[in-house]
């Protein structure tokens, strides 16, 4: 199924978004794949996804479609760079019995006040946008955190919510992304939502984290990301990339 993805195109070339996804694909086990592409290259990726339908996630189909649409940067004004290609696997967690338990630092983060934010999320935007944020803090030091993508409020029983992860680099290697999963993904199954967590596919202390908290690998996804300025280096409110 071919999603045309007609915001983000408007977003990109209309209002100069820096971040620019002209593709992505989804595969959930038992289900039927899911593609999005901006309509510029609706024609391709029909042509990608026949020649290729028995194994788009492959090598040798990614490659085929990049080069494709790789001479097209310049005139989209976006470069490739070292964002090009993300694979995930996708996990979900259904059952607050397989959570493990959370340290008893973590809690659901309400406000930053008294706290130092050791991490790249910018945590006052997200708690304003209404993301749900478990937060590991030691000594006023918020070392670890599991936020969601979107406003919980926004969403109804049923709907899948993904979150992202990340610890600062000198408190890795202490469970504490995963009691921030656990305990966030407990909120959101208490509420009735369907927490969802994508890795890196080279990421394996990522998935490790997802698999300690409860979670179970139900797919995988890729997708083609372009930037601007692929170098900027900037507190992010969203996540394009996982640090646990």
């Amino acid at each position: 199924m071919l999603t045309l993805d007609r915001i983000g195109e408007r977003l990109a070339f209309q209002d100069g978004w820096d971040l620019l996804i002209p593709f992505s694909m989804v595969q959930y086990r038992k289900e039927a794949l899911s593609v999005t592409a901006i309509p510029r290259i609706s024609r391709l990726v029909r042509s990608f996804l026949t020649r290729f339908e028995n194994d788009p996630f492959s090598d040798e189909a990614l490659a085929w479609l990049w080069s494709r649409i790789a001479p097209k940067q310049d005139e989209w004004g976006y470069r490739g760079g070292k964002y090009r290609w993300r694979r995930c696997r996708i996990f979900r967690c259904t059952d607050r019995g397989r959570l493990s338990s959370p340290l008893p630092e973590t809690i659901l983060l309400k406000s930053m006040d008294g706290c130092v934010n050791q991490t790249t999320y910018r945590l006052e935007d997200t708690l304003r946008a209404g993301c749900l944020t478990a937060a590991t803090c030691v000594d006023g030091r918020v070392l670890s955190v599991a936020v969601t993508h979107e406003d919980v409020d926004s969403l109804i029983p049923g709907d899948v919510i993904e979150l992202g992860v990340e610890t600062a680099p000198s408190a890795r290697g202490k469970g504490y992304a995963t009691s921030s999963l656990s305990l966030a993904t407990d909120a959101l199954l208490v509420r009735g939502l369907i927490p969802e967590y994508r890795s890196a596919k080279s990421n394996r202390a990522s998935a490790a984290v997802a698999l300690r908290a409860g979670y179970e690998e139900v797919g995988s996804a890729v997708y083609l990301l372009m930037r601007r300025d692929p170098d900027k280096n900037s507190q992010r409110k969203g996540a394009v990339r996982d640090g646990v």
